[in-house]
């Protein structure tokens, strides 16, 4: 899972929504698909335990919590699934009753899943080169999940299983790791509908690595992150960086921001990244019945929670979170440094 790999691939967009418990519920997510172009499928298929194996090694190399378990009943829906998308030749979020293959199962899998085709599992990851995608695979809160590759296409879930229990405290992950060496010091991201530097206005040229933060602590799956901060320096100096975070794109899923920057770094070069922002969450245990005894009718039929005083609350729960006094804001930080390659890989 190196960024600096070739490929392309495309991602569906589901809207954001705040969840009230500390299960996935409706994240704030996008359930991606990828595509590697020129990669053809290989006759043996990674076994699940081979694919979540090489998951949690990266995640380990990267301090991130791994240990992530397989979950049978996800590795069957992501195995029919992929017959589903064999049997129509698609890649598809989304399958149709009546189609050939159709399952409940592998419909509802489909939603809440990485998507692949064409790809292989090897000593790398086929989804290196594919920023917003490996930004949900490494989800720190990732405790579960199924994989299956079969027939010449993917799926890893990346939803249901977030529910490894929030840290007390707040910490911050990144990726690469602190102290990383090798680190290519160039990235020629392609996925769809857009990489992270497309997104930001870079275009499809090359850019630096792209980067990772994540940031934990006692809130809810879908709280977000707001960076007011963020560099990247060497001792030759400050680095333009453009960064991406939970309120900037719908397409970040778990809590933390992409980092890019513009242009490719230094070779063999040390750099340091600082980031720093606040994070708006709600507790664990908090729900929407606890803020309705705050909220008061008013003259003409509107509807106040008094915080602000005379704002009303809405239908939309994600909306009325501040005002009826369930969300918090902590304040994040994190840096971390690491060593670029000599060569490009």
């Amino acid at each position: 899972m190196t960024p600096g790999k070739t490929g392309s691939s495309c991602s569906k967009l589901r809207p954001r929504r705040a969840g009230s418990s500390g299960r996935i519920a409706g994240l704030a997510a996008l359930a991606a698909a990828l595509t590697l172009i020129g990669v053809a499928p290989v006759a043996r298929a990674a076994t699940p335990a081979q694919i979540l194996a090489l998951l949690n090694r990266e995640r380990a190399r990267n301090e991130i919590p791994a240990a992530i378990a397989e979950n049978p009943a996800w590795t069957s829906s992501c195995l029919a699934h992929d017959a589903y998308e064999h049997a129509n030749s698609t890649l598809s979020h989304v399958e149709t009753e009546g189609k050939p293959g159709f399952t409940t199962a592998g419909n509802l899998i489909a939603q809440t899943s990485v998507l692949a085709q064409g790809i292989k599992w090897g000593p790398g990851d086929p989804y290196d080169n594919a920023p917003f995608h490996l930004f949900d695979l490494l989800n720190p809160r990732i405790s579960s999940s199924g994989a299956a590759d079969s027939d010449g296409f993917g799926c890893v879930e990346i939803e249901l299983g977030t529910l490894r229990p929030p840290a007390a405290a707040v910490i911050a992950y990144s990726y690469p790791g602190n102290h990383k060496n090798g680190v290519p010091f160039s990235q020629h991201a392609a996925e769809q509908p857009e990489t992270p530097g497309q997104a930001l206005g870079l275009g499809k040229r090359a850019t630096g690595p792209n980067m990772f933060v994540y940031f934990d602590g006692p809130w809810t799956n879908g709280s977000r992150t707001r960076l007011t901060s963020a560099t990247i320096s060497s001792a030759h100096g400050g680095v333009a960086l453009r960064w991406l975070d939970n309120t900037s794109s719908d397409l970040l899923a778990p809590t933390g921001a992409i980092l890019v920057p513009v242009a490719p770094l230094r070779p063999a070069t040390k750099y340091r990244v600082r980031v720093s922002g606040s994070v708006t969450g709600v507790v664990p245990g908090s729900s929407i019945e606890e803020a309705l005894p705050a909220c008061t009718e008013e003259a003409g039929g509107s509807v106040s929670c008094g915080q602000p005083a005379a704002t009303a609350c809405v239908e939309e729960f994600a909306t009325q979170l501040a005002v009826c006094g369930l969300s918090r804001t902590w304040a994040v930080s994190e840096q971390f440094s690491f060593t670029t390659s000599r060569t490009a890989k």
